[in-house]
């Protein structure tokens, strides 16, 4: 008698774990190979991808660089692509272009130096004139118009910061 309660309760699992599997493959139908959750497309991949990576703004106002060169009151510097801003399968880097930011009358130029701490903590920070900027310098331009394609533009702002 205890042999055939024991087959009943091992035939009733079998069936009740062959029907969650058959089940489940019957909600993943259609989901990629095998029904493993695979995106189906293309579409679907670009929108994975853009959760892990997401996508530059339709408007940049500011750009980092290293200046190469300063010719008048015009600074060439070397910026990251904002357009290549996925990782490479190759490891190669980012590619690199060269913006041209022109100074106004009203450019503010600063140094933050955090090397130089105020009693709460801030960074010190001084006034610059472009002269004090040379070649190889980090720095960092702000704009009041959309300088996301802009190879040449007006910035307002330059901040050079010492770590």
């Amino acid at each position: 008698m205890k042999k055939t309660i024991y087959i009943i309760i091992a035939l009733a699992a079998i069936a009740l774990i062959a029907s969650f599997i058959y089940n489940l493959g019957i909600k993943k139908e259609g989901a990629g190979p095998a029904g493993a959750g695979m995106p189906q497309t293309k579409e679907d991949l670009k929108k994975l991808v853009d959760l892990a990576f997401p996508p530059p703004p339709a408007e940049i106002f500011s750009l980092s660089g290293v200046v190469k060169t300063i010719v008048g009151a015009t600074i060439a510097m070397e910026v990251d692509d904002p357009e290549d801003y996925l990782p490479h399968p190759d490891g190669s880097p980012r590619r690199k272009q060269t913006r041209f930011a022109s100074l106004l009358a009203e450019t503010k130029i600063t140094l933050i130096d955090t090397t130089q701490l105020d009693r709460e903590g801030n960074p010190k920070v001084t006034n610059l004139k472009l002269a004090d900027l040379k070649t190889g310098y980090a720095i960092t331009v702000w704009s009041s118009q959309n300088i996301k394609t802009a190879q040449k533009f007006d910035v307002t702002e330059i901040q050079l910061v010492k770590y």
